[in-house]
């Protein structure tokens, strides 16, 4: 239940971030404007967007690559992790509570192995977000990196990919402590019966 809440909660930071963070950036700048000559700079949408979102956070990330993308003016097509496609349609729930035009996010859900080629491939696709593993991620990055025919731009990609992140415990630990902390954080949606360590 808790981390439940703390998806939702996350999610609702991005959407609010990204949205205000527009706002901002949707305001052209001056970079140097002499007599009659304006000189500005600002932001543009890129074109069709690939989302492509993990198990873990299956709201959070997914409700902040997606809506990053959507405050820039690109359309999404939105693919969430199998493990994950019933938050994900959820997402789309709300994005059409809200009053997001059809056509605008696009929910396509699927099995990577089968679906995931087709959508980076695409020469449609201007950019591609995903997080996930360090494998797929390369995978993407390298498919991306070749120009099909008929594709109007170099791909953007933004890949977040898993790593191994160093536990540090001082000479003080708790070892009880320490060895439930560390499963929990590597195993909160999978174990939910190991619990968090406590003070």
């Amino acid at each position: 239940m808790g981390q439940a809440y703390n998806d939702v909660a996350e999610a609702i930071d991005f959407l609010e971030y990204n949205a205000r963070e527009m706002v901002r950036l949707a305001q052209p700048q001056d970079t140097g404007s002499y007599a009659t000559e304006t000189n500005l700079y600002f932001y543009q949408p890129k074109g069709v967007a690939v989302v492509i979102a993990p198990w873990n956070f299956p709201l959070a990330i997914s409700a902040g690559m997606s809506s990053a993308a959507l405050v820039a003016g690109n359309p999404v097509v939105y693919k969430p992790s199998s493990q994950s496609s019933v938050v994900g349609h959820h997402l789309v729930e709300v994005f059409r509570e809200v009053g997001l035009p059809d056509g605008v996010f696009n929910y396509v859900p699927g099995p990577g192995s089968v679906i995931g080629d087709t959508l980076v491939d695409s020469p449609k696709v201007s950019v591609i977000a995903f997080t996930g593993s360090m494998d797929t991620g390369l995978r993407i990055l390298e498919r991306a990196g070749r120009t099909a025919e008929g594709q109007m731009y170099v791909k953007h990609v933004v890949c977040e990919m898993g790593g191994k992140n160093a536990i540090i415990i001082d000479e003080e630990f708790d070892l009880d402590k320490a060895v439930s902390a560390v499963l929990y954080s590597a195993f909160v949606t999978r174990a939910r019966s190991v619990p968090p360590a406590r003070e």
